[in-house]
């Protein structure tokens, strides 16, 4: 035992050992451009994705061993449950043979007294009596059966008390070597439990820093689009002549293409997800062209609160019925797959860019709009329709970047 707890102690230092190289490495939440945010963001994703691989087996190893535990706990508490059973037996025991004992002591007196009186005695109570030979040796015959009988009793007891004390014995035996064996699995637990705690303490350190890194980048794209960073929205057709369908520039022919988004090329086009969506295309399919192989989760946490700045905290579901990005309209016209895409690509950049709820986002098109009424209508059914559902990666909800279009005015 002494050996095995000293071997568990050596393996968990060494797991923590190597556990901590694994996790040392910091990652900046500094950054002065827009593609050095974004280096940053994959770095520090990556280190991420490091850190769970490493955690991993760590956690699958403590579940193993307070599954151990909990058995152990387990028969401890039945070894007891049995223990208190035969405790109970041998008493009940005991107790028998003392009464047998002074029966035995009793009949053995009597015989005495009454039957082997000595010399002319006997041999004057049994002559004068009125009682032949054969009835006295009969009486005594019986009488000594009698005592026979409470002798082989007791034997019995004494026997079923010895065989109830070895078995009790046993057991306290097994129990203690339990709790010794428990005791050495918690010592062996101990730091390993330490090493995990400290994995996923830099995992939410990593997934803070690239709200941050993210949250840079988006004030970095609005300095650079002069403030305009939006969706397609509810947004009304620009104010710009040029850009109407019927503008006649003075030449002919002519040609003109226009698109309307935050140019940061980066995550879904919501123009492209309506294409897509009426082309055939699932809310899934869409988001896997958009976000490449990301994980799609469809039963995350929903009891998580989204802090929204200027208006308090939401639940998950209904902070992202609040969500003003996509025109709920699409619905009716092929695009319900969209609808539910962008549900999807909403709640998931929010866990991001709060950490899974420890922080707060803001309520304008700097992070994505959010209005205290619920929107309604067909975009209510595709909030409903994904509840739950958040793309992942390296077990952290993933910064689901999206725009209008994948370019400014062209």
């Amino acid at each position: 035992m002494k050996r095995l707890l000293i071997t568990g102690l050596l393996v968990a230092s060494c797991l923590l050992l190597v556990g901590n190289q694994v996790f040392a490495e910091e990652c900046s939440s500094s950054c002065n451009g827009i593609e050095e945010c974004q280096s940053k963001i994959d770095e520090c994703q990556k280190l991420l994705q490091m850190s769970v691989s490493a955690t991993k087996p760590h956690e699958e190893k403590i579940a193993e061993m307070e599954a151990n535990i909990a058995a152990i706990e387990a028969n401890v508490k039945s070894l007891s449950a049995q223990i208190d059973k035969k405790k109970t037996e041998i008493m009940k025991n005991e107790g028998k043979l003392v009464e047998r004992q002074t029966l035995l002591e009793s009949a053995v007196r009597e015989f005495y007294k009454k039957d082997y009186q000595s010399g002319v005695e006997y041999v004057l109570s049994t002559f004068f009596s009125g009682k032949n030979v054969g009835e006295t040796m009969q009486l005594l015959g019986y009488r000594q059966s009698l005592i026979n009988q409470q002798k082989t009793l007791i034997a019995g007891l004494v026997l079923e008390i010895t065989d109830l004390s070895e078995a009790k014995k046993k057991l306290e035996e097994t129990q203690g070597w339990l709790a010794a064996k428990k005791q050495n699995l918690e010592a062996t637990l101990a730091p390993i439990r330490q090493l995990v705690l400290g994995a996923k303490a830099y995992q939410s350190q990593l997934t803070q820093t690239v709200g941050t890194l993210s949250a840079r980048q988006q004030q970095l794209l609005a300095e650079k689009t002069g403030n305009f960073v939006t969706s397609v929205g509810e947004v009304p057709p620009a104010d710009d002549p040029a850009s109407r369908p019927d503008y006649n520039p003075g030449f002919s022919p002519a040609y003109a293409g226009f698109s309307f988004g935050a140019p940061h090329r980066k995550g879904m086009s919501q123009y492209g997800a309506l294409g897509r969506a009426k082309s055939g295309q699932s809310a899934e399919d869409i988001l896997h062209a958009y976000y490449g192989g990301v994980e799609i989760k469809k039963d995350y946490n929903t009891g998580i609160n989204i802090n929204v700045q200027g208006y308090g905290s939401f639940n998950l579901e209904d902070y992202a019925k609040r969500i003003y990005e996509m025109p709920g309209s699409w619905g009716d016209e092929g695009g319900m797959e969209a609808l539910k895409a962008q549900a999807v690509a909403a709640r998931s950049y929010a866990l991001a860019y709060t950490n899974n709820g420890s922080g707060s986002i803001c309520a304008t098109e700097s992070c994505q709009v959010f209005k205290p009424a619920e929107k309604g209508g067909k975009w209510n059914e595709a909030v409903e329709a994904t509840r739950g559902w958040v793309m992942v990666a390296s077990g952290q909800p993933f910064s689901a970047w999206y725009a209008a279009s994948s370019g400014g005015y062209n």
